[in-house]
């Protein structure tokens, strides 16, 4: 986007990667006591795809050209990753809120069955990682095992819950009070009617969250037709509204329509109002990614682009975010 501007904040993020790189000592964090859901709007956040960039570098690009500093930074992690990161310590310090997801799948690929994790076989690796975030100075979102129901070789639905519910009580048994813990599960299974299968339950689940897509001209989907953000997260809405919880879209994207110039960025216009009139949902976070066979990100064109930065300039998507480089912190002077 021609003529980026930068606040004096992302100079200072800029700088303490040069000094620290990845390593921002976690006792600069400022503690997060309070709920991640705010009272009233919605959170604001990306998972951003680095590139051949460092990973804070990227983050903090992306956030000259939308505008705005993000109020959630999403990141994928897997079994044995020795989560929280450095990287997640330094989004906290830089006032953004940390949300993780899970997979109890290991780097070498080694599938680590729900049954077994529900069982306490996998309880030495639990503890480690309850004792790391324990120490975290920060609140964080945090799903075990997103989407499930795309990877049977886990196990079954009910060792999806039994797993998901041993895993938040060996936490808790670690005296962790600063998780908030996160269900995850695809549109298709909220528009199925079938969501209570995957349901851990009201006791451990403080955020119910969806993931969705605009799949037109997808190499996955060609054949799927142009969908709104509305039609897509109506059911997750539907169906979060009949429990006491936050709602949080963590996953959202849409591609270009080549034959309609400015339709993604419209895709955006519209999802802005959607969000605007569902006040249960209190957080987003944008698939920024692009490759050879998935183009969500939003610099894919000027006025998508612009649509996007239009959305995180209204008020209502910057509710809730903590105020860490003074009273505009969220615009790029």
């Amino acid at each position: 986007m021609k003529g980026r501007r930068h606040s004096w904040c992302a100079l200072a993020a800029a700088a303490l990667i040069a000094c620290f790189g990845a390593q921002i000592p976690w006792a600069q964090v400022t503690p997060v006591t309070q709920s991640l859901a705010p009272t009233s709007g919605c959170l604001f956040g990306v998972y951003n795809k680095p590139g051949k960039l460092q990973r804070q570098q990227a983050l903090l690009n992306l956030e000259s050209q939308v505008g705005r500093r993000f109020g959630i930074d999403r990141m994928f992690y897997l079994w044995d990753d020795p989560i929280p990161t450095d990287y997640d310590a330094w989004n906290v310090q830089q006032g953004r809120v940390v949300f993780l997801s899970w997979k109890p799948i290991k780097r070498d690929g080694t599938v680590i069955l729900w049954n077994s994790i529900a069982a306490g076989d996998e309880d030495t690796t639990i503890a480690a990682r309850a004792a790391a975030f324990r120490q975290f100075d920060g609140r964080v979102m945090l799903a075990f095992h997103h989407e499930p129901e795309n990877d049977p070789a886990n196990g079954k639905a009910a060792d999806f819950r039994s797993a998901f519910r041993h895993v938040v009580q060996v936490f808790r048994g670690a005296g962790v009070t600063n998780v908030e813990w996160v269900m995850i599960l695809t549109h298709k299974t909220y528009a199925s009617g079938h969501p209570d299968n995957w349901y851990p339950g009201d006791d451990v689940i403080d955020w119910i969250g969806g993931d969705g897509y605009n799949w037109y001209l997808s190499e996955s989907q060609p054949d799927a037709p142009w969908t709104s953000f509305s039609d897509i997260f109506t059911p997750l809405h539907a169906w979060g509204m009949t429990h006491a919880k936050p709602l949080v879209v963590a996953e959202y994207g849409c591609q270009e329509d080549p034959a309609l110039a400015g339709r993604k960025g419209a895709w955006f216009d519209e999802a802005a109002a959607t969000l605007k009139s569902w006040p249960e949902v209190k957080a987003v976070t944008y698939m920024n990614y692009n490759d050879s066979a998935y183009h969500w990100w939003v610099q894919s064109s000027d006025s998508a682009l612009a649509a996007f930065g239009r959305m995180g300039a209204d008020p209502y998507f910057n509710s809730g975010v903590r105020n860490a480089c003074g009273p505009t912190w969220n615009t790029y002077q």
